[in-house]
């Protein structure tokens, strides 16, 4: 395999990218393509990115150890300082350079996540590619207004700027929002569907990728609908006109209600959104509820197979299983190999520079 130049000063440091010295995309996509065969034991396409870089909408810069950057390659101790990340649209690049300069001009401390002393732990930074809709938010140890020129740094060009307060011993960079400056929320869309995500909200991180993602999805569903781990109700939006009715359960509560907010905007009538946690509803609901199609979109820990068979109670038709961790897939789809046939399996490179893919299968019910 040839070798080409890493764009980026920092690969084989940093933990970040893998690939970067392989070409996009006949190298990375080949890659991607023998390693789920071989995990699948059958061809998966995959259809590549747009963009090999400047495609990822989100990226969190750990703040430690007098860095700000990712932490570095096969460690959780060290941090490697960045200047720029080149999966990062070029546009928020000079942002990125004043946030930083910002922190040394008014010596604003950063958060050993060691030892948990400290002040500023994240700096993260999202691009809306339908809007181009800049969100910054601030994740500090508690809530010193040190944090003040930081905001005034960012407000020339971010629509959004928020603090989130973690005072917690876990190692995150999520908890309770408060908005600084512009509106609570960053404006993206998918084919003709307009969503409202926040801070903490999930979101496809390659956008140019979603609406192909979105279609493989929507195409296979029909009937009464279920959508678990449905987040800010981005899939049960998308794909309620094919469906009867959609039931979307998420536990996570700022993603739900940017869900309903979601549907109100879009003005979509039959979805019903539960603030629930997924693995608690099925167990109360597996027996009294049917649904023609589910749609799983987990986490990346995936949904284990005891999840997976009380899915297979409520007797579905159609399963549509949605992943960012292929080997987390085919360990859950063993439970419903019994019962039903693997109809499709396709992926889409949300991802290049990493090993990483998306992966939607479809499964049928063995008649």
């Amino acid at each position: 395999m040839s070798q080409c130049a890493p764009l980026c000063p920092h690969f084989g440091e940093c933990g970040g990218c893998l690939y970067q010295d392989k070409s996009y995309p006949e190298e990375q996509i080949g890659l991607k393509l023998n390693a789920l065969q071989q995990l699948f034991n059958r061809e998966v396409p995959i259809t590549p990115s747009p963009e090999a870089y400047g495609y990822r909408n989100r990226m969190d810069f750990v703040c430690a150890f007098g860095k700000i950057g990712f932490r570095k390659r096969g460690t959780h101790n060290q941090v490697v300082e960045v200047e720029q990340c080149y999966l990062l649209p070029k546009r928020v690049a000079h942002l990125f350079q004043i946030l930083k300069e910002t922190v040394r001009e008014y010596g604003i401390p950063d958060f050993n996540y060691l030892n948990h002393q400290g002040y500023l732990r994240y700096i993260t930074l999202r691009v809306a590619c339908y809007s181009e809709d800049v969100m910054v938010s601030f994740v500090t140890a508690n809530d010193d207004p040190l944090l003040m020129p930081l905001v005034e740094a960012a407000k020339p060009y971010a629509t959004s700027i928020n603090w989130i307060v973690q005072s917690g011993l876990a190692d995150v960079n999520y908890g309770p929002v408060k908005t600084h400056f512009g509106q609570p929320y960053f404006v993206e869309k998918a084919g003709d569907k307009t969503y409202h995500a926040g801070p903490n909200t999930f979101a496809q991180n390659n956008a140019m990728l979603t609406r192909p993602l979105f279609d493989q999805i929507r195409d296979k569903v029909s009937g009464r609908t279920l959508d678990l781990y449905c987040g800010m109700g981005a899939i049960s939006l998308y794909v309620a006109e094919r469906a009867s009715e959609v039931l979307g359960v998420e536990l996570e509560g700022e993603a739900i209600r940017f869900a309903a907010e979601n549907q109100t905007l879009n003005r979509v009538q039959n979805i019903r959104f539960l603030a629930h946690d997924v693995r608690k509803w099925l167990i109360e609901n597996e027996k009294k509820e049917w649904f023609e199609t589910i749609i799983l979109d987990p986490p990346r820990s995936g949904m284990s197979q005891k999840l997976c068979r009380k899915v297979l109670r409520m007797a579905p038709t159609r399963i549509i299983y949605v992943s960012c961790n292929p080997k987390m897939l085919a360990e859950d789809m063993k439970a419903f190999e019994p019962a039903f046939t693997l109809d499709s399996l396709v992926a889409f490179d949300m991802f290049p520079q990493t090993p990483h893919v998306e992966t939607v299968a479809v499964f049928s019910k063995k008649m």
